[in-house]
């Protein structure tokens, strides 16, 4: 209030003779040359701004309170356009009417999710049942639980048959193909990341083509090669063939990791005085936990549950991996019995299960890590 009287009102004449006097507004040709001659800084602007505001807005508020009764003249002076107050019209919020499509669609999503997890869980609900019935009830009660459940099973199964010797002989065959293939994998990739040199474009895509062909029909090429080097039935030469298959994958898997992991790391290591194999070991491996953690899940995974490959070149019960020693049980040894087929699917996942459970925290972050970077 002080401001707009300082600036409009204090300045005429009193109220007594303020219908009597004539005011002359200046012209605006001598308003914008009186304005260049004045050198006026933005602080003195800003607050000519806010003066301007005051009267605009408060002076008809003033003018009514102080019962002033202006003439058109004086009002021109002022500058004071006609206030409009329009109260601004409450319209519901958008929320309000969206409610029902929200609920539609949260009630379909968690359904469409439940209906997915009770297929995904129904084969294994029924293996276990299967497995704690009676041998010569199985099948009668459908899905229902047993009343009478027992591990007779599992105890037969792991007395009367090989299946230690099988797990045994799975597990050695897949922990061997695991860890040559991320030293493989880790070194192959690190160099096509990082090097640049002549055939690299032609090694990727060579690695690339070899997905494109599917594993059952190089077995018969396979089968005369392992033939000639007089590797039939030996699980070195079921190890050559699960190297040649995990390793495209793996390499490129590893290679897209590499190519995330930012090379200032490397050049500060090299400034220290770290040789080519230091930085790899020192700096490069600690920070590759998440990439080599799912490039060995995945090379385990595979070599744990392939049989195809298997079933041709291993000949000797005694050398069966853990596939092929179901398929006989189901097959020949129990085919009045598929408890003890069920007990062994149930066990099958446990080292799977275990093996998930280490190395999901590694899982993570390399999901995390790539979700970050696209």
């Amino acid at each position: 209030t002080i401001l707009c009287l300082r600036q409009g009102i204090a300045d005429f004449p009193s109220s007594g003779n303020l219908v009597n006097s004539t005011l002359r507004p200046q012209s605006r040709r001598a308003d914008k040359r009186k304005r260049k001659k004045e050198k006026k800084t933005g602080k003195q602007r800003k607050y000519e701004k806010r003066q301007v505001w005051l009267c605009q807005v408060a002076a008809p508020s003033i003018a009514q309170l102080l019962s002033l009764h202006l003439e058109e003249g004086w009002i021109c002076l002022l500058r004071v356009p006609p206030v409009k107050i329009s109260r601004p019209e409450i319209t519901p919020s958008p929320k309000e009417f969206l409610w029902p499509k929200l609920l539609t669609r949260k009630f379909l999503g968690y359904g469409l999710l439940g209906l997915t997890s009770l297929l995904a869980l129904a084969p294994l609900w029924q293996i276990t049942v299967f497995a704690l019935e009676p041998a010569n009830s199985i099948g009668i009660k459908g899905w229902r639980w047993p009343a009478a459940a027992h591990f007779d099973n599992f105890f037969l199964l792991l007395t009367t048959t090989g299946f230690i010797r099988w797990v045994a002989n799975s597990f050695l065959v897949a922990l061997a193909v695991t860890a040559v293939g991320l030293i493989l994998s880790t070194t192959a990739g690190y160099a096509i990341s990082r090097f640049r040199f002549f055939g690299r474009v032609a090694v990727l895509s060579g690695l690339l083509l070899t997905q494109i062909f599917p594993a059952t029909m190089l077995l018969l090429p396979i089968f005369l090669i392992l033939v000639q080097w007089q590797l039939i039935n030996t699980f070195f030469g079921l190890g050559i063939i699960y190297l040649a298959t995990v390793l495209p994958f793996n390499i490129w898997q590893m290679k897209s990791f590499y190519d995330s992991v930012p090379e200032n790391l490397e050049e500060i290591a090299a400034m220290d005085g770290c040789s080519p194999s230091q930085i790899f070991r020192l700096v490069i491996l600690p920070i590759s936990a998440p990439g080599l953690a799912v490039t060995a899940l995945f090379t385990f995974a595979a070599v744990w549950n392939e049989y195809v490959v298997a079933s041709i070149l291993l000949q000797d019960i005694d050398r069966l991996t853990l596939p092929l020693g179901l398929n006989l049980l189901h097959g020949e040894g129990a085919a009045g019995q598929p408890g003890l087929f069920a007990a062994g699917a149930l066990l099958v996942t446990i080292p799977m299960l275990v093996l998930y459970l280490l190395l999901s925290r590694f899982l993570l972050e390399r999901v995390r890590d790539i979700t970050i970077r696209h």
